[in-house]
């Protein structure tokens, strides 16, 4: 009986330990590895493992930081998740690998408590924890109740860390993209991992690598002394490169993206990549797409003849070949703009409905959405390559009008006839209606609730509430709109058919999540129907949030 009442008793602390750790983050953090991984190429990134800078990180008997760098495109990215790799592929007893890919593309993964928060739950919840003895689990239980009360506070975290790399020998911790986050991010990082070194308990070991540009380095040798360095881009790199330009050609000649009369061209062409790649994958990546875009033989001599051998100049060159297409500009020149503007990367279906909608817009079809979008986007996806395209002429992308272009697009997409009874609400004009008022205040302590739930939610919210009516009370011309009856007249009436179901409507999901997030300056007079759109939707909220509240 006592048995079993223990058995009971531990499963209890079994459950409550895996939600206290679920708590700890949210992201998802295998899908950048998992795809770094199908990237590399047979054979490559191997170099590293002989270099005695990782030999000695890798063996050393104290905690150690191996800091990869090198210019842009010359493969650290692909390196991390190669050593990742290899460190996960022969664990060894009281050993674990965490890791974390910080992308500027995505958005939820630039946050320094997310990363330190990610590798410590993939500490916590491996089997390696869970084998461990009743008295260090239970220590581990005290510190992530001590995290859980604090709100997961640095000091919690710094406690939790140097509580769990007591039950190993070695925990490796690798940290790609540093220098996709600010400086002072990148500073407070650096200095968490320094505190936890400070407080790590002899023989216990972490070992850091982390993975960045060089603009990093000197706060990384400052912060982490004992960081060492391995460069990325010089002489172990070329083999690597001539391996990866011989299997793209391969397959785009396979493909029929490349196509030569003299077979030996092919030959020349990895020579000339060969003799000029000085250490960078994306440079090989931009010219095989150059030259796979040319029409005969002589025009690939030509290019190849004629090859940037620098980065800024390869893309410029490659931009100038979309812009040499009108058609082709103006769904790149668009296509950048979502891009840039959205909160998180926009999968190929979504960019293509996003694409196929005109701000103002009442329906989709099918026969709407944009035909051979990935043709169109060769241009766009690498613009996730090279972030500095905003200062190309033709292409030149400011941050806030994408913002709110990405903004008014949603509101749109959310409130197309298709969707009306789908999100709940029917669209109507009130033509006996002198003005339309909205209360922003109203909305924004709602939309904080829900974000953030509880009894802090609805603090937060009262307080958000209160920061919006200061602010808009501060502007008159924020006020209420008012709607004269010519204004009225011109909104088109329709008559609705069924609502579809969103089912199959990728970008809806996005749309429908984010459109408040984005910057909404829609001027009542210039852009009416969106206008008009956007009280719809904030209406529909309030009355639902209404109904909700009569119904507790």
């Amino acid at each position: 009986m006592k048995d079993l009442q223990d058995l009971k008793e531990k499963h209890g602390r079994d459950k409550k330990r895996s939600r206290l750790i679920n708590e700890l983050a949210s992201y998802n953090f295998m899908p950048t590895f998992n795809s770094m991984r199908n990237k590399r190429h047979m054979g490559t990134a191997e170099w590293c493992f002989h270099t005695p800078e990782y030999q000695e990180w890798a063996n050393a008997n104290k905690t150690a930081v191996l800091h990869i760098t090198g210019k842009i495109g010359s493969g650290k990215t692909i390196l991390a998740s190669s050593i990742i790799e290899r460190l996960c592929r022969a664990p060894v007893s009281r050993q674990f690998t965490s890791f974390f890919f910080l992308r500027f593309d995505e958005r939820k993964s630039l946050s320094v408590s997310t990363v330190i928060r990610s590798c410590l739950q993939q500490l916590l919840a491996s089997p390696l924890i869970q084998s461990l003895d009743s008295s260090a689990i239970s220590e581990l239980d005290g510190c992530l109740e001590q995290a859980k009360s604090s709100i997961f506070s640095v000091e919690s975290l710094r406690l939790l860390y140097t509580t769990a790399a007591k039950s190993l020998d070695d925990w490796f911790i690798v940290i790609d993209g540093l220098d996709e986050v600010d400086v002072a991010r990148q500073i407070g990082l650096l200095k968490f991992l320094r505190e936890v070194f400070n407080q790590l308990q002899e023989p216990r070991r972490i070992k850091v690598l982390l993975s960045s540009r060089e603009t990093c380095s000197s706060d990384i040798v400052r912060i982490l002394s004992e960081a060492t360095r391995l460069y990325t881009g010089l002489k172990p790199t070329s083999s690597d490169i001539r391996l990866y330009a011989e299997d793209i050609i391969t397959n785009k000649v396979a493909s029929k993206e490349l196509i030569v009369s003299d077979p030996e061209l092919v030959d020349e062409i990895i020579e000339v990549i060969h003799q000029k790649e000085k250490g960078m994958f994306l440079w090989v990546f931009l010219t095989i797409d150059d030259i796979c875009s040319r029409k005969c033989d002589k025009d690939i001599r030509q290019a190849l003849r004629d090859i940037p051998v620098d980065l800024p100049a390869t893309f410029d060159r490659t931009l100038s070949r979309i812009a040499a297409k009108k058609n082709n500009k103006l769904i790149v020149q668009k296509a950048f703009t979502l891009i840039q503007g959205s909160f998180e990367p926009l999968t190929l279906d979504q960019l293509r409905e996003a694409l196929s909608v005109e701000i103002g817009q009442q329906t989709i079809d099918q026969d709407d959405l944009v035909s051979g979008i990935d043709a169109y986007l060769r241009g766009a996806r690498i613009l996730y390559a090279w972030k500095s395209s905003r200062d190309f002429g033709d292409f030149h992308l400011d941050a806030d009008k994408c913002d709110q272009f990405m903004g008014e697009l949603c509101v749109t997409y959310i409130s197309l006839d298709n969707f009306q009874r789908a999100v709940g609400f029917a669209r109507s004009f009130n033509t006996d209606s002198s003005h339309m008022n909205i209360d922003m205040g109203g909305l924004a302590e709602q939309t904080m609730q829900s974000a953030v739930g509880g009894r802090i939610g609805s603090l937060i919210g009262r307080f958000t509430r209160e920061a919006v009516l200061a602010s808009r009370s501060r502007k008159a011309q924020l006020g209420r709109v008012q709607w004269t009856d010519s204004m009225l007249s011109s909104i088109p009436m329709h008559s609705f058919g069924p609502a579809q179901s969103t089912k199959g409507y990728t970008f809806f999901e996005y749309a429908s999540e984010h459109w408040f997030k984005h910057q909404l300056c829609i001027d009542s007079i210039k852009n009416e129907a969106t206008w008009r759109l956007l009280g719809q939707i904030l209406r529909h909220k309030q009355d639902g949030s209404e109904q909700e509240s009569r119904d507790l």
